[in-house]
């Protein structure tokens, strides 16, 4: 019998996992899947005993893995900001200062507060807009991940979140065109990101509803319509960047080609055995988002502060954003599969090493848009402080 949960339904038990890797049959029940559901109907009356819990997984990643990756920009940010203050050139942000800054983006501000409020209320009501459950049993295992996730109902919300943030990044990036110009943004970065998103709509559109769509309050077919309007906006982005040469085709290529046997060899095997290329889609998007921050490292280590205060206000939001936007995935990739970050699930392996594979890379991710930002804030303290120099 087909069985409604996927991802976030491993949040309970690997068990469960294993029974989306094995073939839907209509009329019987195959005996190795019939005992996987008896081991999943004891994980469910007892999770502590085979998985550890969302909330030692939680600690273990904020606790360990995160920080590391936000010691380069206190470092960087740190160092700059005593240097400055030793020679009198820089001061701590005034009051004013962070006033202005906030007035140059009260537009996405207030559009953030407004999606705060709806994505709120949406989580309060708590509806699966995803598969229904059918079973007595798939009610019980929905209500014990609904126990596990009080806020969000279901690790797939974390998707769902960064599908939103998403279109807004994107949103303002047209609103703001000659601000996102300059940035590192609208180069080869936007032309990969197109990419990883053509690659995770194609893979929700062919995919069947139990299979790689979104449950939960976020889920569904309002999260397939906003990863299309993210492919369409980032191809309209795409478009203009290589039209510009601000984005090297050659670069891009390159680098497509060198993810894509990558993903190939090491995918989930969520999907059937004969929708094998759903779990390749969603191994390349994660990988070409991947492409993306390395780019985009690349871009801001190329600016090297030429550009000053180059993109303005949506250079702020941009460098803000697109680390928290890649923490979602990357904290669904570490926690949604019932077991320790970098434990493979040997009964959701395709082929290689896909957990490891896609979990280093969604942490790398994280990692390299901190590095930007970091870069960013010191090459604009650095040429503050010789334009100081200069003018004594």
């Amino acid at each position: 019998l087909p069985y409604p949960f996927r991802s976030q339904a491993a949040r309970c038990s690997s068990a469960v996992a294993i029974i989306h890797a094995l073939p839907r049959a209509p009329t019987t029940e195959p005996p190795l899947r019939h005992a996987v559901m008896t081991v999943l109907t004891h994980s469910a009356a007892h999770p502590a005993s085979h998985a550890p819990s969302s909330s030692h997984h939680s600690h273990e990643l904020l606790g360990g893995v995160l920080p590391l990756l936000i010691v380069a920009a206190m470092v960087w940010a740190l160092e700059q900001r005593r240097r400055g203050q030793e020679d009198g050139a820089l001061r701590a942000p005034s009051l004013a200062a962070c006033v202005r800054a906030s007035l140059r983006l009260a537009p996405e501000l207030a559009g953030l507060a407004l999606c705060g409020v709806v994505v709120g209320a949406v989580l309060l009501r708590g509806e699966n807009h995803g598969a229904v459950p059918a079973s007595d049993e798939d009610k019980e295992l929905w209500s014990e991940i609904r126990s596990q996730w009080p806020a969000l109902s279901t690790a797939d919300s974390l998707l769902g979140l960064a599908a939103i943030l998403r279109v807004f990044l994107l949103v303002s990036s047209e609103l703001r065109r000659k601000e996102a110009a300059a940035t590192p943004f609208m180069a080869e970065p936007v032309v990969f990101m197109f990419l990883a998103a053509a690659a995770r709509s194609t893979m929700l559109v062919l995919s069947p509803q139990d299979v790689y769509h979104l449950d939960g309050p976020l889920g569904g077919y309002p999260n397939i319509v906003l990863e299309v309007l993210a492919a369409l906006l980032l191809a309209h982005l795409a478009a203009r960047a290589l039209r510009s040469g601000a984005a090297s085709v050659t670069a891009v290529a390159a680098g497509a080609l060198l993810l894509l046997p990558v993903a190939l060899c090491n995918r989930l095997a969520i999907a059937d055995t004969s929708d094998s290329h759903l779990d390749a889609l969603f191994s390349l998007a994660q990988l070409l988002d991947l492409g993306a921050a390395v780019a985009f490292l690349v871009r801001t280590m190329a600016a090297a502060g030429g550009q000053g205060d180059g993109g303005g206000a949506f250079a702020t939001l941009a460098f803000f954003m697109l680390p928290l936007l890649q923490l979602l995935p990357a904290y669904f990739l570490m926690t949604a599969w019932g077991k320790p970050p970098l434990t493979e699930v040997p009964e959701l392996v395709g082929a290689g090493r896909p957990f490891e594979v896609l979990q280093l890379a969604g942490l790398a991710q994280v990692g390299l848009y901190v590095l930007s930002w970091a870069m960013r804030i010191a090459f604009t303290l650095e040429e503050k402080a010789a334009e100081a120099y200069i003018a004594i």
